[in-house]
C-alpha cells in the first residue's frame, strides 16, 4: 500500500510539478519555522541560559482566547504599544528568524540568523567580541545596512580577519558593514542542528506601523 501510494505521489507530482515545488517549499518552510520554536522552547525550559541574570528574561507571547490561541507571535504594532507603554521590564527586544543569502568575493552562501532590535543583545547581557552592538538608529530604514557576525561564521568565511569591522559584504544583494563580531562562546538556539550566523537589524517605521 505504502508503494503505491508512493508511486500514485510521483506520478501526480510529474504531472503538476509547480503545484509540487511549491508544496515542497511550504512544507520546508513550516519545518524551519517549527524547528526554531522548538530550538528556543528547549533551550529556555530545559537548559540553564548562559547569559547574565537569566532568571529575569522573560519571553513574551500574544493570546487570542477567542481563537483558542495561547501562545501567537507579537504583532510589529503591539510589540510598538508594549515598548512605548512598558512599565513593567528593564527593556524589551524583538526577534524574528530567517535565512540570508550571502555572496561576494566567496562563494555564495546560504545561513540562517535573526533580524533583531536595537537593544537585543544588550538585554542578554552579551558584548561582541570585536565592534560593537547595533545602534538605536539602527532601527530606522536607511540606516539598518549594518550586520553583526557570529565567531563561527566570521573564522570559517572571513578567516578571523581582525580587520572585518567596518568592511562591506553583501546579504540578500545589499551591500552591509561588518559592526561586530561575536564572542566564541555565545550560543541562542540551534535550527535544524546548525547556529545561527549573523544578526542584522529589525528596521521598523512607528508612522506606518510595518516591518521594513
Amino acid at each position: 500500500m505504502l508503494l503505491q501510494n508512493l508511486r500514485y505521489g510521483f506520478r501526480l507530482a510529474g504531472r503538476r510539478p509547480a503545484f509540487a515545488l511549491l508544496a515542497v517549499f511550504i512544507l520546508a518552510l513550516g519545518i524551519a519555522v517549527n524547528a526554531a520554536m522548538f530550538s528556543v522552547l528547549n533551550t529556555l525550559l530545559f537548559h540553564a541560559v548562559p547569559y547574565r541574570d537569566a532568571e529575569r528574561i522573560v519571553a513574551i507571547y500574544q493570546a487570542n482566547p477567542e481563537r483558542g490561541m495561547k501562545q501567537q507571535l507579537v504583532s510589529i504594532p503591539d510589540y510598538f504599544d508594549w515598548r512605548r507603554d512598558n512599565r513593567a521590564f528593564d527593556g524589551l527586544a524583538a526577534w524574528n528568524f530567517q535565512y540570508f543569502n550571502l555572496s561576494g568575493s566567496d562563494q555564495p552562501e546560504r545561513v540562517q540568523g535573526l533580524k533583531v532590535t536595537a537593544d537585543f543583545f544588550g538585554i542578554l547581557g552579551v558584548t561582541t567580541a570585536l565592534g560593537r552592538a547595533f545602534a538605536e538608529d539602527n532601527e530606522q530604514p536607511g540606516r539598518d545596512h549594518v550586520v553583526i557576525l557570529s565567531d563561527d561564521l566570521w573564522k570559517r568565511r572571513f578567516g578571523g580577519d581582525h580587520a572585518i569591522v567596518g568592511r562591506t559584504i553583501l546579504v540578500e544583494n545589499q551591500p552591509h558593514t561588518v559592526v561586530g563580531v561575536l564572542p566564541a562562546d555565545f550560543r541562542l538556539f540551534r535550527v535544524l542542528n546548525r547556529e545561527l550566523d549573523l544578526f542584522v537589524p529589525q528596521a521598523l517605521n512607528p508612522v506606518m506601523r510595518t516591518t521594513c
